[in-house]
């Protein structure tokens, strides 16, 4: 007998593997293994806007701590120059 698969989003059993989807993801420490994982087709769609949403999020800050920085000096230059 065969084990079911469990989707990694809700952790619930696929029952029909048309419903089943498989998908590479980075696992671990800065992602730096993957695995592949099932997935319901609703899991994944799921899965895959809240990943988008995270690393939007991970960007602008990042963006925000570089552009800052530049502005308030820019400022500082233009203020000092007139």
């Amino acid at each position: 007998m065969t084990q079911k698969q469990r989707c990694y989003w809700c952790k619930r059993s696929i029952e029909d593997e048309n419903d089943m989807v498989v998908k590479n993801i980075n696992t671990g420490f800065l992602g730096l293994s993957e695995q592949r994982v099932a997935f319901h087709t609703v899991c994944r769609e799921e899965y895959d806007k809240k990943k988008k949403r995270e690393t939007i999020l991970i960007l602008s800050i990042c963006a925000a701590i570089i552009l800052v920085p530049l502005i308030y000096i820019l400022i500082q230059f233009l203020i000092h120059s007139w």
